[in-house]
């Protein structure tokens, strides 16, 4: 099972980096090595900073991180936050979560918007992806994520 450990300060959260794809570029790379047995298929994404959200049920990105990847909204859905419920766009994205040498992909993971201001992440790892796996964290700011 792969693991991720570190420390991380208890007054910002747990922050991972990722990188984002649109939705189906990683399988498409892959079949495309596969057909043509060229293992450097070229694949463009985005690497982000991703705070892990407990309190979020969906894995969610900033609006710019999807203009980034040109990303076009695949509708809008309806979250309940804190200051209520509101419409937000979701799009179509493929996320990596790197351990160590070992990378994992989420493949074909529907996610919406969120605006995180002035944070220093772009994505919220949401309960989605968080119950894929053990989350450990300790009150003296250490964590274990384990997939």
């Amino acid at each position: 099972m792969p693991c991720i450990s570190g420390a991380y300060d208890p007054k910002v959260g747990i922050l991972l980096q990722v990188k984002l794809f649109p939705g189906g570029a990683v399988q498409a790379a892959h079949r495309q090595a596969r057909t043509t047995g060229d293992e450097q298929a070229q694949l463009t994404g985005a690497g982000a900073q991703a705070l892990i959200d407990t309190g979020a049920s969906q894995t969610s990105i900033s609006p710019q991180l999807a203009a980034h990847l040109k990303i076009p909204p695949r509708g809008k859905i309806k979250v309940q936050g804190a200051t209520g419920v509101m419409p937000v766009n979701s799009y179509h994205v493929d996320l990596m979560l790197s351990f160590g040498p070992q990378s994992i992909v989420a493949p074909g993971l529907d996610v919406c918007e969120f605006d995180p201001g002035s944070a220093p992440f772009q994505v919220l790892i949401g309960r989605d992806i968080l119950c894929r796996g053990v989350l450990t964290m300790d009150f003296d700011g250490h964590f274990t994520f384990s997939l």
